[in-house]
């Protein structure tokens, strides 16, 4: 079985750590053979939300007037040029895509990070803001979901 040698045993109870010839970490061996257990303190789920569903509207006209009001419902174009999307030149994936004359929101802009790095960061503008109120985890996942 192929093997290769990355330290050397020595007297003493520490453990010492080098980057070539510099000692760049040291700590008790004690630690590494017998460390700290941790105390685990489990606490119950906390209960499950009730399933309340909204009774139909009574007057369906208005309750369409009033969510194609709802600032919620409106084109993030607005914003979305309030900010140069261009700065340090790394947006390798444009916030606004199609024609000139009619563009459109893209989920999210890509920009390379870091500075000439292989990764990425995704911004978006959108999200479901009323399904982060009722469940923080589940909202950031549906936003971190669309916006891939």
């Amino acid at each position: 079985m192929p093997a290769t040698p990355i330290g050397q045993v020595t007297a003493g109870n520490r453990e010492r750590l080098f980057h070539g010839r510099r000692l760049v970490g040291e700590m008790d061996l004690a630690f590494r053979l017998d460390p700290p257990v941790p105390v685990l303190v489990r606490s119950p789920p906390p209960p499950a939300p009730p399933e309340n569903r909204p009774l139909p509207p009574e007057d369906l006209a208005q309750a369409i007037v009033e969510m194609l009001g709802d600032p919620n419902g409106l084109s993030r174009e607005g914003i979305i040029r309030l900010y140069d999307h261009e700065v340090q030149g790394r947006t390798v994936g444009k916030p606004l895509v199609g024609h000139a004359a009619t563009p459109t929101h893209a989920d999210a802009a890509v920009l390379e990070f870091p500075p000439g790095g292989p990764g990425g960061l995704a911004v978006a503008v959108g999200s479901q803001p009323f399904l982060c109120a009722l469940d923080p985890r589940r909202g950031g996942a549906a936003v971190v979901e669309e916006a891939a």
